[in-house]
């Protein structure tokens, strides 16, 4: 006899475990404004932004070109964030303010 009554309880332990959903996390609180606004990540998590891209202009005063083998002189080099975006002679290339 006891040994059914474990057994039952056993099993609706192990349904009830199956059966019940997750919990789920509370969606982050709204934002009120103080500071910078916060990143959400896939799963609703807060995360720290990436900062914007910026552009910056790299004046190369001498530049190697690696397909000719020259060297090159009075070079600009632009970059957006972690790309290159532009290079060439300082006359050629505009610089972005």
């Amino acid at each position: 006899m006891r040994n059914k009554s474990l057994t039952k309880v056993t099993l609706g332990i192990l349904l009830g475990a199956i059966l019940l959903p997750a919990q789920v996390q509370p969606p982050p609180a709204p934002w009120r404004g103080a500071g910078p606004a916060p990143c959400v990540g896939s799963d609703g998590g807060i995360l720290k932004c990436p900062p914007p891209a910026q552009t910056i202009a790299v004046r190369a005063g001498r530049l190697f070109d690696s397909k000719s083998g020259t060297m090159l002189t009075k070079q600009v080099v632009i970059l957006s964030g972690e790309r290159i975006t532009e290079t060439g002679p300082e006359g050629t290339v505009k610089i972005p303010a």
